[in-house]
């Protein structure tokens, strides 16, 4: 399978995150139709160099906002709001 250029993820303005895609990333092996519907198959795998290429900004500095809006921003939310999240997800 050959990835199509499209969508990049990168890093949201303002946020320090270390963008390993090798480690974070995975790299389906296609999909199958079943009644006109389209499931990812269960083979994943994490993507080539060149693969990372076209799914990760790799330029240095900040990403132009023109990027931005053809972007998937990714961003960490911070350690007190994960910790309340989680808590509030257990309340009955």
């Amino acid at each position: 399978m050959n990835l199509q250029p499209g969508c990049r993820f990168a890093i949201a303005p303002h946020f320090h995150l270390a963008a390993d895609g090798s480690r974070r990333l995975l790299v389906g092996a296609g999909v199958e139709e079943v009644k006109g519907c389209f499931f990812p198959l269960h083979s994943w795998r994490p993507p080539t160099i060149d693969e990372l290429a076209v799914l990760l900004r790799t330029s240095e500095g900040p990403t132009p906002p023109e990027e931005l809006e053809t972007s998937v921003c990714l961003f960490r939310l911070p350690g007190h709001l994960r910790t309340d999240w989680n808590r509030h997800q257990s309340l009955p």
